[in-house]
């Protein structure tokens, strides 16, 4: 009874195998019909596109388009670096301006002291001068210590 069996399930699994080759290749005959199909559409596709001048045009404007947009868009970037430097660099200009303004203020401030110091030697020298003359009664004691004292004060 075994063997009946199993001689049974070798036809069934024979059976079986032959109907699976056969849906296979059907199916891979119907696959290999159904793309060339598609193919064959595709390329008639293909070929009423590339037949329609005014739909190629607008496919190469379109395609300079976005060439530009991008170049555009590089070169805007460029432009807003360039800006930001410009900006960086006139910021560190004033504040290299301001602190030029308060050195030429210290040295204005600088020179005005020395300008009153310089008069005020001068009067002293001018006072000194005076007093050594009115000190010394003969003409001529005078006019010789008046030269001198210029003399001095011009070296």
């Amino acid at each position: 009874m075994t063997i009946v069996k199993d001689g049974e399930f070798e036809k069934l699994g024979n059976v079986r195998h032959t109907l699976e080759v056969k849906l296979l290749e059907e199916l891979l005959v119907a696959k290999d019909a159904e793309l060339k199909d598609f193919e064959e559409k595709r390329g008639k596709v293909k070929a009423d596109i590339l037949a329609h001048k005014e739909y190629q045009d607008k496919l190469a404007e379109e395609a300079n388009l976005r060439k530009d947009i991008e170049e555009m868009g590089v070169k805007l970037e460029m432009m807003q670096i360039n800006v930001k430097e410009l900006e960086d660099i006139t910021d560190m200009l004033a504040s290299k301006k301001d602190e030029l303004i308060e050195a030429k203020k210290s040295a204005e401030m600088k020179n005005e002291e020395l300008k009153k110091e310089a008069a005020t030697k001068e009067e002293l020298a001018q006072k000194r001068i005076q007093t050594k003359l009115n000190r010394d009664k003969n003409v001529e004691v005078k006019e010789l210590i008046a030269q001198e004292e210029t003399a001095v004060q011009h070296n």
